[in-house]
């Protein structure tokens, strides 16, 4: 069912832009894809485009069988991935990345729920997802 009042606009609205990037999942899909998008915000940010916040989360530290697949390396063995890696993309862009080393929340971790993009790169639901 579709909302009467929501209208899609014709044109490009450069005002209706996210304002967030939410990537749950720091691992063998989740640590490329973060780097991924880091590359498209930096490329936004030198053409003088809004800048969408990137906040990784995933609860999982860095384990042996987790290098070489992903994008960690052995002096990272036990520390939290997602911080890792945001300390690793804000270091190497230039970029203010966020992280939780929790659970996914919505609660907690869509700030803006209708200018977010949000990334599900999982491999099992049932340890991201808090109740």
């Amino acid at each position: 069912m579709t909302n009467p009042d929501f209208v899609v606009p014709k044109t490009f609205d450069p005002h209706l832009h996210p304002q967030e990037i939410v990537l749950v999942g720091c691992g063998g899909t989740g640590s490329h894809t973060a780097r991924l998008i880091a590359r498209l915000l930096v490329h936004l940010k030198g053409l003088h485009l809004a800048v969408p916040t990137l906040r990784l989360v995933d609860p999982d530290v860095v384990e042996a069988q987790n290098i070489g697949r992903q994008l960690f390396v052995p002096a990272e063995l036990g520390l939290p991935k997602a911080e890792t890696l945001a300390r690793r993309l804000s270091c190497a862009f230039g970029l203010a990345v966020e992280w939780a080393n929790e659970p996914f929340s919505a609660d907690r971790h869509l700030t803006r729920p209708y200018n977010t993009i949000l990334i599900d790169a999982v491999d099992n639901h049932i340890c991201y997802v808090s109740k």
